[in-house]
């Protein structure tokens, strides 16, 4: 009786982690166009307002972010510079890097901002409009194509391979 106790609490286990993992992911959203807030506005160590055009015809690696919880854990703003200035980085004229960030709390954001010198345009979304307008239900790391689709979906600071599929899909790389 106690080998069958201790197999089906593994089985109830290994279900556990199968449901818990699949509550976690994200709906593919491939091919689904984003839209971008009117009139957003980025700002430079939360702090300067920079003219930023969105809708540049380019591609586009686009990281939101909310920020409720740990800001510092999830955002990563050091690793995301030194890609963005990096040997690896895109090409400029091929891609951009758009920031939104839903934060709890500006003045703690403002401080990450500062403390890993992030010079990098940002949009701080205190409305969340970014989120409403597309679901966005939790952090989404998105690869975009010039007309706003859906390429790629995952964090490519997080995980190197889909880094390298980013820059592959930017460079039209098989």
């Amino acid at each position: 009786m106690t080998g069958y106790l201790a197999t089906m609490n593994k089985i109830i286990g290994i279900c556990l982690i199968l449901v818990l993992t699949a509550a976690c992911r994200q709906p593919d959203k491939t091919g689904k166009e984003i839209v971008f807030p009117d009139k957003a506005v980025f700002t430079r160590l939360a702090k300067d307002t920079v003219p930023f055009e969105t809708n540049r015809p380019a591609w586009k690696i686009v990281a939101y972010a909310d920020t409720a919880d740990c800001m510092g854990c999830k955002l990563y703003l050091d690793k995301w510079k030194m890609w963005m200035e990096g040997a690896d980085a895109p090409d400029k004229d091929k891609a951009m890097f758009l920031f939104f960030l839903y934060p709890d709390d500006r003045e703690e954001l403002q401080f990450l901002l500062e403390g890993d010198e992030f010079d990098y345009p940002v949009c701080i979304d205190m409305d969340n409009r970014m989120g409403e307008l597309n679901g966005f239900t939790a952090d989404t790391y998105l690869l975009l194509a010039p007309e706003n689709r859906v390429v790629l979906t995952g964090n490519p600071i997080a995980d190197e391979r889909t880094k390298r599929l980013y820059l592959e899909r930017i460079e039209k790389k098989p």
